[in-house]
């Protein structure tokens, strides 16, 4: 089977031990590993597939949903906000409780045809900024006026 990994975004330091190891196992199949500008991290992102996130600590998800509305199959944690941002029907396509559950969905994943982008783009769409300005006028102006 075959595919690639870019690992993007920011790194603690020190790197966490799995990414490490992550690196080390998957060394021949990175093309990409870092925090690029934001043109690039948006072409790593429309090139991408599946989108993973083994996250312990999220507070709304972002870059999750950046790349879901890229058009990326996401594979998460059952927990979290998660579970707000994928529809239920979704649920057990995209949600897993542990690692054996993620290694059933992204090998699912990256065995089946190319999703629809349209799809993953559309879920992620309502989150989009030009679609929540308006509600979040309304709540400054109305805790402004309290």
């Amino acid at each position: 089977m075959r595919f690639g990994v870019a690992l993007l975004g920011e790194r603690l330091i020190p790197e966490p031990d799995a990414l490490v190891q992550a690196r080390a196992a998957l060394a021949r199949r990175i093309v990409h590993d870092g925090f690029p500008d934001r043109p690039a991290y948006l072409r790593q992102l429309a090139g991408g597939s599946v989108v993973v996130s083994t996250a312990v600590q999220e507070n709304f998800g972002i870059a999750v949903m950046e790349a879901v509305h890229a058009g990326c199959v996401p594979l998460l944690p059952r927990r979290l906000v998660y579970p707000e941002l994928i529809p239920p029907e979704l649920h057990d396509r995209c949600l897993y409780e542990d690692a054996a559950g993620l290694i059933d969905r992204l090998t699912r994943e990256l065995r089946s045809p190319p999703a629809d982008r349209s799809r993953w783009r559309r879920i992620a769409a309502r989150y989009a900024w030009p679609r929540v300005i308006d509600g979040y006028d309304e709540l400054f102006e109305a805790v402004a006026r309290a």
